[in-house]
């Protein structure tokens, strides 16, 4: 599948039907201390009910969690999410986009 677009301008990449559906919330904060963007993620199952984070785990490589994937409170909303450490971010985001282009995806 490729994407494709859907209201409200998001991407929505095409999944085979029999698969499960979740949605991710992304936001970004600026980490001073480490004086980098962090990205975080909260997820939502097929009916909107929100994800544990051990849930979210299961969307992400088993090499990344708890080591660049942490579970720590939003620093806007307190609410525990998952997020990717900012000292790991650009090491996570090289091997995301070389995984994208190996698939044929530009970033």
């Amino acid at each position: 599948g490729g994407t494709s677009a859907s209201s409200g301008g998001y991407f929505v990449a095409d999944a085979p039907e029999a698969s499960r559906t979740r949605t991710y919330d992304l936001s970004i904060t600026y980490d001073k201390y480490y004086q980098t963007p962090r990205l975080w993620l909260f997820g939502y199952d097929e009916q909107g009910r929100p994800l544990k984070p051990e849930q979210v785990y299961e969307d992400v490589l088993a090499e990344y969690v708890e080591k660049t994937v942490t579970v720590d409170p939003h620093p806007l909303t307190g609410t525990p999410s998952v997020s990717i450490h900012p000292c790991k971010h650009s090491l996570v985001m090289k091997k995301v986009v070389q995984d994208w282009m190996e698939q044929g995806i530009m970033p």
